[in-house]
């Protein structure tokens, strides 16, 4: 399970789908459409076709490249946080980002703690690469 914010962290998309791939399991993509002060897409509902439309187009890279994952994509009005912690249940892994791209190092995003915090399932925060940091260079 992944949840989905923008089309801007592939390394999350890339990360979950090659897992369903490795695992066999299905990929269940959820992505939040709550409005509020800090929502990126206002004025959508989770059952319209915009939603939906914009969620499969995050995802056409990733499916192109992992074309046998089977993917569940959910949009939703609750807030990202709570549905994910409430699907968490039924997940055998949640793959999130962290949030926050310019924050300090190691400060998470709203969702990322509350998934943190409440996730029932084990949890991954996957993030651009740094490999050239810990090479040494």
């Amino acid at each position: 399970m992944t949840g989905v914010r923008s089309d801007g962290e592939p390394d999350v998309l890339h990360y979950a789908f090659r897992h369903a791939q490795l695992s066999g399991t299905v990929l269940r993509a959820v992505h939040s459409v709550a409005t509020g002060p800090n929502s990126s897409i206002p004025d959508l509902t989770a059952g319209s076709d915009e939603a939906r439309d914009r969620l499969d187009a995050w995802l056409a890279p990733e499916r192109g490249r992992f074309p046998e994952v089977v993917v569940d994509p959910i949009t939703t009005e609750a807030p990202a946080d709570e549905v994910l912690v409430r699907y968490s249940s039924s997940a055998e892994l949640l793959i999130v980002g962290r949030g926050v791209p310019a924050a300090p190092r190691g400060m998470l995003g709203r969702t990322a703690t509350g998934v943190l915090m409440h996730a029932t399932c084990p949890v991954i925060f996957a993030g651009p690469h740094r490999r050239l940091r810990y090479a040494g260079k």
